[in-house]
């Protein structure tokens, strides 16, 4: 039998297995995993696991001894699709069957993978989309990245925008949300309509909510439409349930991956916004500000933190952030493109993500041509003390893991350097200031390392990949506690 009819024949047989479970003992099922991953949860009583299994064990444990989320959303989707069956003698929360289907998934998946992941290059690629499977699962979501995503979902012309797609402001999107959240943390199931329990947040809200982030689970037409090929990226598109995290059956509400929720009213508000007139710049510019508010909450110990300055006719801005201690100058741009989802998924065709290495590449000479333009006295009010002491920094909203795979990282080099030959800037440049590409996230953290050890430190350590050695161990701050408390009260 050709691997591709393997392929088929198990991918079928998982089908038609699923059919015959209790959807509603698969939803629980998933409920209880992900939130003991997520959360620590305790796993209910209820639910059968591996003998040697303890569930009391850390989370990277637990992920690879039981089941990790991105197999329980695969689980999930296809239950979801192919079932709607509340209640059914088979059961889920009987490990052998739990099992046997997880297993039946883990052969698709190695399948798959004997199929395409052959060449060492092609291996190199696949540690590349693995990343961005999985570390969005390590990142835990607490309270500093729900504001995070309120401040820069609470500019203005964003707030008027989501006002007009959604009928809520951000604030009550997000109060409503988490409100949601708290009831669906505690049951695995809700029984409809729910009544709020806060003034501000009325039934009329709590409703609005569920209509516009559910799917009822009788309109399977609808979602088989969205299921992704058969082919070496069915276990890393997009899943269609995060899009609504909440499924509907009669009077009963699930939410069996409540993170799905957490990303939904956070994050993914990003791709229902995306194309709206007025929207592109006003989320540049509301991530410049929320940058400088990390900034300033991170390097408290006498750094002098500077915003763009305005210079040349015509009109030039130098990097968004300038931060100045001693001899040291960092410089910060800051850019909200996301990878396309291509270039997360794909292992064959190398075009979304050729495309937006150069568009990285050309954010990193911008922010070098800035720089030189100060090394050659354009703005006299702010001058480069050492160019040993120098560094550029890309701030991105999300992870690029760009490094993961050598291929990509010598690409991206390739087309700054190429950038630098068409100009008349000097390649040495790059090698005189170094560059790093840093996610939001990381600054919130390793900005915080910075305060204690300085730049030279950590840049120093970044390049010799030993930062671990001071990070590993190193106490990080929760930074806007304060200000979450304020804008979303306890009792939600």
């Amino acid at each position: 039998m050709s691997i591709e009819k393997k392929i088929q024949t198990e991918y079928e047989a998982l089908l038609n297995e699923l059919a015959y479970f209790s959807i509603e003992d698969t939803f629980y099922v998933i409920w209880a995993i992900e939130n003991n991953l997520q959360f620590n949860i305790p796993l209910p009583s209820d639910i059968e696991t591996p003998k040697e299994f303890d569930p009391t064990l850390d989370r990277q444990y637990r992920r690879i001894k039981f089941i990790p989320e991105w197999e329980l959303e695969f689980l999930l989707l296809y239950s979801t699709v192919k079932n709607t069956k509340l209640v059914t003698p088979y059961s889920l929360r009987t490990f052998s069957n739990l099992a046997h289907i997880i297993n039946r998934i883990r052969i698709i998946n190695n399948l798959l993978e004997e199929k395409h992941l052959s060449p060492s290059k092609i291996v190199l690629k696949e540690l590349f989309r693995i990343a961005h499977r999985q570390f969005k699962w390590q990142e835990l979501i607490n309270t500093h990245h729900i504001y995070r995503y309120y401040k820069i979902f609470n500019h203005a012309t964003i707030r008027a925008i989501l006002k007009e797609e959604f009928g809520f402001n951000t604030h009550d999107l997000l109060m409503t949300g988490l409100l949601v959240f708290n009831g669906f943390i505690k049951a695995p199931i809700t029984i409809l309509p729910v009544k709020s329990e806060i003034d501000f947040i009325s039934n009329e809200m709590v409703s609005k909510f569920f209509d516009l982030f559910s799917y009822k689970l009788e309109s399977t037409n609808k979602l088989i439409g969205q299921l992704p090929d058969l082919n070496e990226q069915l276990f890393y598109n997009f899943n269609p349930l995060q899009k609504y995290p909440i499924i509907i059956s009669g009077s009963k509400a699930f939410c069996p991956i409540t993170t799905h929720l957490l990303w939904r009213i956070t994050n993914g508000l990003y791709y229902d916004l995306k194309n709206k007139k007025g929207f592109d710049q006003a989320f540049g510019e509301s991530f410049q500000e929320f940058t400088g508010e990390v900034l300033r909450k991170t390097l408290t110990n006498n750094y002098l933190i500077q915003p763009e300055f305005v210079y040349s006719k015509p009109e030039k801005r130098t990097s968004d952030w300038i931060i100045t201690k001693d001899d040291t100058t960092v410089f910060i741009e800051c850019k909200t493109k996301r990878l396309k989802i291509g270039s997360k998924t794909q292992l064959i065709n190398d075009d979304d993500i050729q495309d937006d290495i150069k568009l990285m590449a050309k954010f990193i000479f911008q922010g070098y041509k800035a720089i030189n333009d100060i090394l050659n006295n354009c703005l006299p009010e702010l001058s480069i003390n050492s160019k040993s002491s120098t560094y550029l920094v890309i701030s991105t909203l999300e992870d690029w893991f760009i490094y993961l795979c050598s291929e990509f990282e010598h690409l991206l080099e390739t087309e700054i350097r190429s950038l630098f030959q068409k100009s008349s800037l000097s390649e040495a440049l790059i090698k005189e200031i170094p560059f790093s590409i840093l996610s939001i996230g990381q600054i919130e953290r390793h900005f915080q390392v910075i305060n204690s050890y300085g730049f030279k430190e950590y840049f120093t350590r970044l390049s010799n990949n030993n930062l671990n050695e001071i990070t590993e161990n190193f106490y990080y701050k929760q930074l806007f506690i304060k200000e979450f408390q304020e804008m979303f009260p306890s009792k939600t």
